[in-house]
């Protein structure tokens, strides 16, 4: 009798056992789902627009348009003639770190020998470099060749080059565009407000491979058209 009193003692402290774990268990699941609910409220009320902006970021394409810069034409007689005209051109970039320096030496060398900017061996010897401008103002036929190579480490950036049609003539007048495509001295230097345009946006949303869904543009504020001034001929 006695050793059938231990064995029931025995058995009520092991269901006591079992319910103390299952309440804390219990318990345990409470409070998580508590965590979980708290934390979807403020994802989903008091976080909502930053949650959204998050998810724009990452399906958002964004390209700036460069504005052309405003072209010059002089009066000969009636007829406008064209003095400074804006041509486009390339600049070509590799990444360093893709180990294609011998494709890219020979691709330069053949399409835009007199355009190269940077040393290829200088640029291969800076550990960790991802980004290297190596050709400037390469005309458009080049930077195609050049493209026709399909070189993975290569990439284009495309802008404006100012070209001047009648050469030296009038120079004096016309003035010149620096580096930074600011006007210098003459008519460039003077109007160069009225000839600078303000770069666009080009936004586009895109799906998970980055392929563009739906595209819409910011306005792009043009310099005007023409810009005339007094007959030299």
């Amino acid at each position: 009798m006695p050793r059938n009193k231990s064995n029931l003692d025995s058995s009520k402290s092991a269901a006591g056992s079992t319910k103390h774990r299952i309440r804390f268990l219990k318990r345990l699941v409470f409070v998580a789902l508590a965590i979980i609910t708290v934390r979807l409220f403020f994802i989903q009320i008091v976080e909502h627009d930053s949650w959204v902006a998050k998810a724009d970021e990452q399906h958002t394409l964004l390209e700036t348009i460069v504005a052309k810069r405003g072209e010059i034409y002089m009066m000969d007689h009636n007829e406008p003639v064209a003095v400074v005209l804006n041509q486009t051109a390339y600049q070509i970039i590799i990444d360093p770190s893709i180990t294609e320096k011998d494709k890219i030496k020979s691709a330069l060398e053949a399409h835009a020998k007199d355009y190269i900017s940077a040393d290829l061996d200088e640029i291969y010897s800076r550990e960790g470099l991802r980004y290297a401008i190596v050709a400037k103002n390469v005309p458009r036929e080049a930077a195609e060749a050049i493209a026709k190579e399909e070189i993975s480490a290569v990439y284009f950036q495309k802008n404006n080059q100012r070209v001047y049609p009648e050469g030296e003539l009038a120079s004096g007048l016309l003035g010149f565009v620096n580096a930074d495509g600011k006007g210098q001295y003459g008519t460039e230097g003077s109007l160069n407000g009225l000839l600078t345009g303000k770069d666009g946006l080009l936004k586009a949303t895109s799906d998970v491979n980055n392929v563009a869904l739906s595209i819409g543009k910011d306005n792009v504020k043009s310099p005007p058209k023409m810009v005339k001034i007094s007959s030299f001929r």
